[in-house]
């Protein structure tokens, strides 16, 4: 869906040896063992050689998109909200989509617009204008369980869901909104059974992952391997927009997103692991190496919000949140907080570190979402 918080989990567990064995079996495939890839961990890049190689590349700047139109009574049925108004940037879209869960829904951000799933399972795309129906019955966003039925890459045109039509059920489906038309489909037999739909994870370059069962779609060649965690890493290492987070660019993980602490002026960086609360630390530009050393704009000064323990309140932080890239050096982030429902967007820049306000907060009767974030 997107950037993600570094707060969810990645991809990756851990895959055991006998579940690699009977997916290899399940899909008549080999286990990707023996093969040997370049170390990107020996440091970071050379200031003009060495670099990642971006497997795609955006060649516009993506739009910004939320929403600050959700309400509760306004809408058809009974659900906990419904959104009217989208964002696509400076454009306002009239989608009237229906939430039932405070989990959110399926909305993502392409190279070419935006998609996202209605309540009874139909995938739309809008790059601004009139919305247009792309899937007719997917598995995105037709219960609490399926928020997460729908997958873009931070780079792209490419979405992809699960098929939920009776006689394609559990088929994964890429679709290039670009070009408007699907490029890939694959069966995954164990998604056809599942007593709950399969769930899309993450595109990253021309890789699709299934969450649920950890397997990995190459839509060029429409090859389905069992996944692993060094897979993934090895994919957001080979990709322009990710982080590394650790004490290092050599020694740190590969991530999709990252949460930052305010501390003065300062957006530092934060490790949810080993938890119960994130630790500070530091974070690197996987494409350059470059330390992430964002600074909030000169005299802003965000309100903190309040932590729980219980019923009780524990203390306040300032927590932002990566949520959605916008080019190779920019990212957008929005502050987190549940008791917080309007909240400014900001961008920042890897390269020199400098952010800007980009979208102040909306009205006090309404509520912001942005791509992968959850109802407040």
């Amino acid at each position: 869906m997107g950037i993600r918080s570094a707060r969810r989990r990645r991809v990756a567990g851990a895959v055991g040896g006998t579940t690699a064995a009977v997916l290899a079996v399940a899909f008549g495939i080999a286990a990707l063992t023996g093969a040997t890839s370049p170390n990107t961990n020996d440091g970071p890049p050379p200031a003009n050689s060495g670099t990642p190689t971006p497997t795609i590349s955006a060649s516009s700047t993506r739009p910004i998109v939320y929403s600050d139109d959700v309400l509760s009574d306004h809408c058809r049925g009974n659900p906990i909200g419904c959104i009217g108004i989208l964002h696509v940037g400076d454009r306002e879209v009239r989608i009237d989509q229906a939430l039932w869960t405070v989990r959110g829904w399926p909305l993502g951000v392409t190279d070419a617009g935006v998609v996202y799933a209605h309540d009874d399972g139909s995938v739309w795309f809008t790059d601004g204008g009139s919305p247009r129906r792309i899937a007719t019955q997917t598995c995105a966003g037709t219960s609490p369980t399926s928020v997460g039925g729908l997958a873009t890459g931070d780079a792209g045109p490419w979405a992809a869901w699960f098929d939920c039509t009776p006689t394609h059920r559990g088929d994964l489906v890429v679709f290039d909104t670009s070009a408007g038309q699907e490029v890939a489909r694959a069966p995954i037999p164990p998604c056809r059974s599942a007593a709950l739909p399969c769930t899309v994870d993450a595109i990253i370059g021309e890789h699709v992952y299934v969450k649920d069962d950890l397997l990995r779609l190459d839509v060029r060649t429409g090859t389905v391997v069992a996944a692993t965690p060094q897979m993934y890493d090895e994919d957001l290492r080979s990709h322009p927009r990710a982080f590394v987070l650790g004490d290092s660019w050599r020694t740190g993980t590969p991530v999709a997103g990252l949460d930052f602490d305010v501390v003065g002026s300062r957006l530092v960086p934060t490790d949810p692991q080993p938890g119960p609360e994130p630790r500070r630390t530091r974070a690197f530009d996987i494409a350059t190496g470059r330390p992430v050393e964002f600074r909030l704009p000169s005299g802003y000064h965000p309100d903190p919000t309040p932590t729980f323990h219980g019923n009780d309140v524990a203390g306040y932080v300032t927590v932002f949140t990566a949520f959605e890239w916008l080019d190779d050096d920019t990212v957008a982030l929005t502050q987190e907080g549940e008791e917080l429902p309007n909240r400014d967007i900001i961008t920042c820049r890897l390269s020199d570190g400098h952010c800007d306000v980009a979208v102040t907060a909306g009205a006090p009767d309404r509520w912001r979402i942005v791509i992968g974030e959850a109802l407040p």
